[in-house]
């Protein structure tokens, strides 16, 4: 059993993953606004970043945890 790569893959262009990434950003943004929040203007800013593939998922998870990026 091999549990290094699938080298046979179809690889995954970068607009690919902004793409995704975008999505994933939308999804968050969609959930927060049914729950009655706003996200506040810094947490686009950092959206931005995030798809753009300047932060990793891990960066902006903690970016936007304190303080809350909704009003």
């Amino acid at each position: 059993m091999n549990d290094g790569p699938d080298l046979n893959a179809p690889a995954v262009s970068c607009e690919q993953l902004r793409a995704e990434r975008a999505s994933q950003v939308r999804a968050e943004v969609t959930s927060a606004r049914l729950e009655g929040l706003e996200p506040v203007p810094e947490f686009f800013l950092l959206a931005e970043r995030y798809v753009s593939g300047a932060l990793t998922l891990e960066q902006f998870s903690a970016a936007i945890q304190t303080p809350s990026p909704f009003g």
